[in-house]
């Protein structure tokens, strides 16, 4: 008995996970892009260092200014510390985030699931691992990337040869939910422009199989 038990979770596990793969797949293409980031200030962008720093009586570190009609977000930090900034979003389950960035020098770390508490800006435990575009990537020119999250898997791409990298979910382990953070380093400095999102699912609205 126990044993047909086991088999009968274990198909369930497996028939949940196609139904997953199916409706992300159908609901990528038809779901529309949405902006992040507007063109004079970071509005949304609420998941950020910065806010300690503004209670401190102290320059924030992001800035956006506006070049050509379009936003762009500069991060350049020479604080001695490592900085962040992100959307918060605490419920988005499954998501493709795309942008173009200009990395000056330094390297962009990416947190592709991140909980955080708006009323501070501050992270919370429940940060997934990152993904990082450092040495290896094409410095002082603007390169698209895209971001794709769902259930346990995170994949990355860059550049016309959709250059890949890959969180492994066997050894790696994100939260169910969360929002994309940008972390650099001191010294780095980098610039990111159209940063938008095609927010597949959000738990709020009961997650995927919802849909």
């Amino acid at each position: 008995m126990e044993e047909e038990l086991a088999e009968a979770r274990r198909l369930e596990a497996e028939r949940k996970k196609e139904e997953r793969e199916r409706r992300w797949r159908d609901l990528r293409d038809s779901v529309p892009w949405v902006s992040l980031l507007a063109r004079s200030n970071l509005y949304n962008w609420v998941t950020s260092s910065d806010r300690q720093l503004l209670t401190r009586g102290q320059s924030a570190l992001w800035r956006v200014v506006e070049r050509d009609g379009l936003g762009v977000l500069v991060g350049d930090n020479r604080s001695g510390n490592d900085i962040y900034t992100g959307v918060f979003s605490n419920h988005w389950e499954d998501f493709v985030c795309q942008f173009e960035v200009s990395l000056k020098t330094g390297a962009l770390r990416i947190s592709p699931r991140s909980q955080s508490n708006p009323g501070t800006g501050a992270l919370a435990e429940q940060t997934s691992p990152m993904l990082e575009l450092g040495d290896d990537f094409p410095k002082n020119r603007w390169v698209k990337v895209t971001i794709e999250v769902h259930g346990e898997s995170v994949v990355l791409r860059y550049g016309d040869a959709g250059t890949e990298m890959i969180l492994d979910s066997e050894t790696t382990r994100i939260p169910a939910t969360g929002g994309l953070v940008f972390w650099i380093a001191d010294g780095t400095r980098v610039e990111l422009r159209d940063v938008r999102v095609k927010l597949v699912s959000d738990s709020r609205d009961g997650g995927i199989f919802a849909k």
